[in-house]
């Protein structure tokens, strides 16, 4: 009896989890900055640079990005994201570095059609987990669309975002449990839309287990 019942216990935490991957973008270099390379991660990046966000000299929203680790990944009015296959983007950290009211367009592309696009507000004093549940796309784009005003306690200006715990999946996803990450890429539990249909069918045999070993 308690074989049979671990069995479905395993059968269902086997069958309810799929990778989601962060990108965090502390494997990259041990320098003070770099470019993100074309190839990482899975995925291929276009206009990406990274630096130290604790160990860079002036006072700017870097600081403030990073969520894991010591680097962060920025870029200057547009980048893009793309991958020969579809993605999920579950979301990521975004930051301005200099400016006040820094207007970002994050929109998601499938086959050269838009599918998604949303704007989203950004100060360099804090940084803002961007919830973005963009499915099946595969590509990504974040362009700059109202660069904002200089925050006079911040020592540059420009329209620099900042980015972190960049979060996507390959599979389908309900809901992500997001834990502390490591560098570079995680691999964290996903729901399956699919895999947990079956959580019913498992409860209801673990209950039925029970009812014959209380008879």
């Amino acid at each position: 009896m308690r074989k049979t019942m671990l069995a479905a216990l395993l059968l269902l935490g086997s069958v309810c989890s799929a990778n989601a991957t962060v990108v965090t973008f502390d494997d990259i270099t041990t320098r003070a900055a770099a470019v993100v390379p074309t190839e990482y991660a899975g995925l291929t990046w276009w206009n990406y640079s990274v630096l130290n966000a604790k160990s860079y000299p002036l006072k700017s929203g870097y600081k403030n990005a990073g969520a894991f680790g010591d680097y962060v990944a920025y870029s200057l009015l547009a980048n893009s994201v793309t991958s020969d296959k579809d993605f999920n983007f579950v979301g990521a950290y975004l930051t301005s570095a200099w400016n006040n009211n820094l207007v970002v367009n994050v929109a998601g592309y499938n086959n050269g059609v838009s599918v998604y696009s949303r704007d989203v507000t950004l100060s360099p004093t804090s940084k803002l987990w961007f919830e973005a549940d963009f499915l099946g796309i595969d590509e990504l784009e974040m362009e700059v669309i109202q660069e904002g005003s200089r925050n006079p306690q911040m020592c540059g200006r420009g329209a620099f975002l900042a980015i972190d715990d960049f979060t996507y999946t390959e599979t389908r996803r309900l809901l992500l449990t997001r834990n502390t990450p490591t560098p570079g890429t995680l691999a964290l539990p996903v729901p399956e839309p699919s895999a947990c249909l079956l959580m019913g069918a498992g409860a209801g045999v673990l209950a039925l287990l029970r009812r014959k070993r209380r008879a």
